[in-house]
C-alpha cells in the first residue's frame, strides 16, 4: 500500500457520527516504561460527576449527529463515579455507543458491573504490570459472557515478545479480538537533560518523554533500532487485526485495512491534508481543553467554560497522525481527490 491520497471509515454509517474521545484524567496505577508524563501520572484528579454530566448535556445540545463516546485515561476505572456516569450516558438515545479503554487491573466483579452500561471495553495489555495484576484471567472471564463487547490491545514491548506471542495466540484461539500495537519509543528524561539520547529500557524505573522537533512534532527519525530485527519481522508478519475498518485510496485503487496497519506500516503522515476532524471527531484533554482530535490542530474550547464543534475541515499541520482512532477520520490529500470519498459535494467545498 503506497501513494495514499484519501482515507475514510469503511462503514458508511460513520459519516453521520461524531466520535468523542475523552481523556478524563492522566492518573494511572501503572507506570509503563514507554508512557510519558504528557499522558500519565499518579496524582491527577478526575472531573466531578456534575461536570461530566454537564459535558454530555453540552455535546447533545451542539450536534444532531449520533455520538460515539470513547472514555480513556490515564486509567479511567480509578474514577469513583465512572459507573454512575456511564449509566447517565446510557440514558440518551443519541449516544449510540460508549466504550472504555482500561488496563484491566480492576476486579472481574467491577468490569462485570461496568459492562452493563457500556457497549465495549478495550483492555490494553501492558506486560510490565498486567501479569502481576492477573489481567489475562480477567480477559478470559469477560470473554465467556461478553465476547463481542471486549477486545485486547497488545502493547508490543521490545524484549517481551517471548511472553506476548503465546498470549496473542491463546487469546485469538479463544475467539478474543487481539489488536497488535507497535509502541512509540520514549526516552529517558534525565538523560535528555544531560544531552544523552537513549530509550527508556523495559522494566526500568525512569521518567520517559518523547523527543520533539522544533515545531512540536514527535521526532520519528529517532526510533530506528527500538525493536530488534526479529521483532520487526514478527510485527510485519502477524495480522495487526482481522477487522478491516478503514478504506484507503491511492491514485488508481482502494484498499480496506485496519487503522492500526497504517500506524504499523508508518504510513500515517498527512501534513497539509484536508481533514474532517473537529466535524466528525472531538478530543477532550484531561485539563478539559477540547480539540478537533489528538493532534490538537484546532482548539474548540473547554468543558469548564464553553466549547463547540467545527463547521469546516482543518488543514493538518502535524508531521504524523499519532492516534490510531483518528486515522480513519475522513481526510484527502488535496481537493483533486474529493470525489474518491463518500462526502457530499457541499461538504467538500
Amino acid at each position: 500500500m503506497s501513494n495514499i491520497v484519501a482515507i475514510e471509515p469503511k462503514n458508511a454509517n460513520r459519516d453521520n457520527i461524531i466520535r468523542v474521545e475523552w481523556m478524563i484524567s492522566k492518573r494511572c496505577n501503572f507506570n509503563c516504561s514507554y508512557c510519558t508524563e504528557f499522558i500519565h501520572d499518579n496524582f491527577s484528579k478526575f472531573p466531578s460527576l456534575d461536570i461530566m454530566k454537564q459535558t454530555i448535556d453540552k455535546l447533545l445540545s451542539i450536534t444532531d449527529k449520533t455520538i460515539y463516546l470513547d472514555i480513556t485515561g490515564g486509567e479511567p476505572t480509578l474514577c469513583k463515579h465512572l459507573i454512575e456516569f456511564c449509566q447517565y450516558v446510557k440514558s440518551f438515545p443519541q449516544i449510540k455507543y460508549t466504550s472504555i479503554t482500561t488496563n484491566g487491573s480492576r476486579s472481574f466483579k467491577y468490569y462485570k458491573e461496568l459492562i452493563q452500561f457500556v457497549d465495549h471495553i478495550t483492555i490494553s495489555y501492558h506486560v510490565e504490570y498486567a501479569k502481576k495484576e492477573r489481567v489475562p484471567e480477567t480477559i478470559k472471564k469477560l470473554s465467556v459472557d461478553y465476547n463481542k463487547k471486549i477486545n485486547v490491545h497488545m502493547m508490543m514491548l521490545p524484549t517481551a515478545f517471548n511472553q506476548l506471542i503465546p498470549l496473542i495466540e491463546e487469546l485469538r484461539n479463544l475467539d478474543i479480538t487481539v489488536i497488535v500495537r507497535r509502541i512509540r519509543p520514549a526516552f529517558d528524561k534525565n538523560d535528555l537533560e544531560k544531552g544523552i539520547v537513549r530509550w527508556t529500557k523495559p522494566y526500568e524505573d525512569t521518567i520517559p518523554t518523547f523527543i520533539f522537533t522544533d515545531d512540536g512534532n514527535v521526532d520519528w527519525k529517532n526510533d530506528n533500532g527500538y525493536y530488534s530485527e526479529e521483532e520487526e519481522d514478527y510485527l510485519k508478519q502477524i495480522p495487526v487485526s482481522f477487522d478491516k475498518d478503514t478504506t484507503v485510496y491511492t491514485y488508481d485503487s482502494k484498499f480496506d485495512v485496519n487503522k492500526n496497519e497504517i500506524l504499523m506500516n508508518k504510513e500515517n503522515f498527512f501534513k497539509n491534508w484536508i481533514c474532517w476532524s473537529g466535524i466528525n471527531s472531538l478530543k477532550i484533554q484531561s485539563d478539559g481543553e477540547v480539540y478537533n482530535a489528538a493532534c490538537r490542530v484546532k482548539n474548540l474550547g473547554n468543558i469548564y467554560t464553553d466549547f463547540a464543534v467545527s463547521k469546516s475541515p482543518v488543514i493538518c499541520t502535524k508531521q504524523a497522525c499519532i492516534c490510531a482512532a483518528d486515522i480513519p477520520t475522513t481526510k484527502i490529500k488535496s481537493m483533486n481527490y474529493k470525489d474518491k470519498t463518500r462526502l457530499k459535494n457541499d461538504q467538500k467545498k
